[in-house]
């Protein structure tokens, strides 16, 4: 690993010695496996809250609670839209941090506790609940979410600067992350047998999970990683002006824009996977579930093969072929006979190896982006940045969301388990399922063409900044 110079290293980092740094590297300066594996631990319980927000708890308020369906969709859709205002705030603060304790850690620390607190609010919710219960406890669900997946991200960004190595650094945090998903989809199937006549014990299970997981994965990685100081040797300085500089910068808008298309494309098929399988594919509601995770044990096994292939013909082909993969493999789902649960199973397991390239890529190649924009002048602004493409992914599963469920509601699809729905209201939610990702997924292809901070330019980058950073060091020393 090339981030971290020998200088700063020999320095106290976030409170650790020299000795302690060193010990959690490999010979070459790589983090070592069991060091990113503790890292990655808050993947875990960040990622078996994102799932639910998207898939389960939609429906838990329109099915259980009792919120109106387009309404569930509406506030979905306009508290996430919220993050246009507070991921790139956060993620300036974020930069700007400096404090004994480290840029990121003060973040992490702050934002746990009130994960949990509006976790158990928004998990156990009850008949009645209404709207503005939703609305509230969803607005600090989402902050809290967003405080901890920016400064984790934005941490990671800091743990390697080779153009390969961070595609490993976030494929860690990606194949964690799904380790998440895939045991909170388990517990409604592991507690439905203990509580049969309770329709939201599963929703609470995954509640609990996560309220169980995060002191212990947040506490870990604060405690074990270490935090290299601060890369930049320029002033903080933010605001319109530079926000807009970012944006006109046509690596971090072609990623953007890709970012944004690749979260419209399988929010779309999230939203709406339990209906589509169940009232379209002849499935019922538990073996719909076990697709969905056959589906994120596929994004599993394909986020290594992601990694590896970036690492032969760069980061922004294998995101370009794994986009193709996923509109090829979703348009293909209506071949299938209905209700053939032993030959969807393996088609499910093909279409989610796609599932894992955009979070690994993406965020890899905005950590080059921000390279790129320190270089030509800028402080370094990976926060911002990541707080940007957190913006994205949001506003796309939010827009996919709050489609998606007034579309269904206008064919007159009917989202209750064992409703009768009409021929043209199965089909609405067929061609909705099928159409939307494809589109989406072929306009993220077609953002991504022509991009150019592939690997000989970022070593030319680094190159640069090594000599910046070199020059800086010198002038604190003289």
């Amino acid at each position: 690993m090339a981030a971290i110079s020998t200088l700063d290293l020999k320095r106290e980092i976030a409170g650790e010695r020299w000795g302690e740094v060193r010990a959690r590297t490999s010979g070459d300066g790589r983090i070592k496996s069991g060091a990113l594996a503790v890292f990655a631990g808050p993947s875990l319980p960040i990622a078996a809250l994102g799932l639910p927000i998207v898939v389960t708890l939609p429906e838990f308020y329109a099915n259980y609670v009792g919120v109106k369906l387009a309404l569930v969709g509406l506030a979905f859709m306009v508290v996430r839209l919220l993050d246009l205002v507070l991921d790139p705030l956060l993620g300036t603060l974020i930069d700007a941090t400096r404090s004994r304790f480290g840029q990121f850690r003060p973040w992490m620390a702050l934002g746990s506790p009130v994960l949990m607190a509006s976790a158990y609010m928004m998990f156990m919710a009850r008949p009645g609940a209404g709207l503005f219960y939703l609305i509230g406890w969803l607005c600090l669900l989402y902050a809290s979410y967003s405080i901890l997946i920016l400064a984790h991200a934005a941490w990671a960004s800091t743990l390697a600067s080779g153009y390969n190595d961070r595609s490993r650094v976030f494929s860690w945090l990606q194949n964690v992350a799904v380790v998440g998903m895939v045991l909170v989809l388990l517990l409604p199937a592991v507690v439905a047998p203990l509580a049969p006549h309770d329709r939201a014990a599963g929703v609470r299970a995954m509640g609990w999970f996560i309220i169980a997981l995060t002191p212990v994965t947040m506490g870990l990685a604060l405690w074990r990683t270490p935090e290299p100081l601060s890369r930049s040797v320029r002033a903080v300085r933010a605001g319109p002006a530079l926000f807009v500089r970012l944006l006109r910068r046509p690596a971090v808008a072609r990623l953007l824009a890709a970012d944004l298309c690749l979260a419209i494309a399988p929010g779309i098929s999230g939203a709406i996977f339990i209906f589509f399988f169940r009232e379209a594919r002849g499935f019922t509601t538990a073996q719909s579930s076990l697709l969905l995770l056959i589906y994120f044990l596929g994004g599993l096994v394909g986020a290594p093969l992601w990694a590896a292939l970036a690492g032969k013909v760069g980061k922004h082909r294998a995101l370009m072929i794994a986009a193709l993969h996923y509109a090829v493999m979703t348009g293909s789902t209506l071949i299938l006979p209905k209700a053939a649960f032993w030959l969807t199973a393996p088609f499910m397991v093909l279409t989610g190896l796609a599932y894992s390239a955009p979070t690994i890529l993406l965020r890899a190649m905005l950590s080059d982006a921000a390279d790129e924009a320190e270089l030509d002048g800028e402080s370094n602004r990976t926060g911002l940045l990541f707080a940007m493409i957190t913006s994205t992914n949001k506003i796309g599963f939010a827009l996919a969301i709050g489609l998606c469920f007034p579309i269904l509601q206008l064919v007159g699809f009917n989202p209750h388990a064992g409703a009768a729905n009409t021929p043209s209201a199965v089909r609405g939610l067929e061609q909705l399922f099928v159409i939307g990702p494809v589109i989406f997924s072929c306009l993220a292809v077609a953002a991504l063409e022509g991009y150019k901070l592939d690997a000989s330019r970022h070593a030319a980058i680094s190159a640069g900044l090594q000599k910046l950073r070199e020059g800086g060091a010198a002038a604190s020393r003289g």
